[in-house]
């Protein structure tokens, strides 16, 4: 659900929470440590990932309401691209 966990940190930033996050797993295969660290890991990414979005370009895509141009505005996000 990477799309998700984009937009939910955008929606942190733009909403100004400073609380906490926690990690809910049940990794049954997996080392539980290396699970919740791989999983923390991509979770700084993405809010960093959301910290770089600019909210004057969001905004626009938001009021669009264009699923494509919601897609190649989080691709370029994420990637550059």
């Amino acid at each position: 659900h990477t799309l998700e966990y984009l937009e939910f940190f955008y929606w942190l930033k733009r909403t100004g929470y400073r609380g906490y996050l926690v990690i809910d797993q049940f990794p049954y295969r997996e080392d539980g440590r290396d699970a919740v660290a791989e999983s923390a890991e991509w979770l700084d990414v993405l809010q960093e990932a959301a910290a770089r979005i600019d909210e004057e370009q969001a905004k626009k895509v938001l009021a669009a309401r264009d699923g494509v141009e919601a897609s190649r505005f989080m691709r370029k996000v994420l990637f550059g691209k």
